[in-house]
């Protein structure tokens, strides 16, 4: 439970609709309830809309033992929550303790941005502190003008900061070096208070 936990990825658990399993950051999902809810132990979407996007999308990862299946559920006012839903392997339903016709639900939410800790980024790529701040506000989706502000640099000294990165991590662009980031393992540390 722990180690779930830790995963700043909504991650649950569902067998015929009811909750198995839920991390933290899923069960504050469902405790905001404007996305996911749950009503008697079964997890649904909040609207009508959201409950039949996601009650055919476990429908069609069951149907297709390998296949993940994309979802988007809407929320008011913001970009909606994505969820990959996917039918749980024999062994994995079998330690969690559910039927061999479980589902994964994987669920990111945007108002809610994974936030890498620069120690990590620092470890990971070989940075320096303050090269790790740069790339962890840039990995949050912020411009080079904006890590600037944010870290009471210039916009000179943040262009130079951000060229030592590329060197380092031998990126080509930033968009490939925002990738990088979201790709290894910085971002399971999950959102954590900026260490700037």
């Amino acid at each position: 439970k722990a180690l779930l936990d830790g995963v700043p990825l909504g991650l649950m658990v569902v067998d015929d609709d009811e909750l198995k399993v839920a991390n933290r950051a899923a069960r504050a999902l469902l405790d905001e309830g404007d996305v996911l809810r749950l009503r008697n132990g079964r997890v649904g979407g909040a609207t009508g809309h959201a409950d039949a996007e996601l009650r055919a999308a476990m429908q069609e990862a069951l149907s297709d033992s390998d296949k993940p299946v994309g979802v988007a559920l809407p929320i008011d006012h913001a970009e909606p929550v994505r969820a990959l839903v996917r039918r749980l392997h024999p062994q994995s339903a079998q330690m969690v303790g559910v039927a061999r016709d479980a589902v994964a639900l994987y669920v990111t939410d945007p108002r809610k941005p994974v936030e890498t800790p620069e120690e990590i980024l620092q470890r990971l790529f070989g940075l320096t502190p303050r090269e790790a701040a740069v790339l962890r506000i840039l990995a949050k989706g912020e411009d080079l003008q904006t890590a600037a502000t944010q870290l009471g640099i210039s916009i000179q000294t943040a262009r130079t900061h951000l060229k030592h990165i590329m060197e380092t991590t031998g990126a080509s662009r930033q968009a490939e070096l925002v990738r990088m980031v979201l790709s290894r393992a910085a971002w399971m540390a999950g959102e954590c208070a900026s260490s700037s």
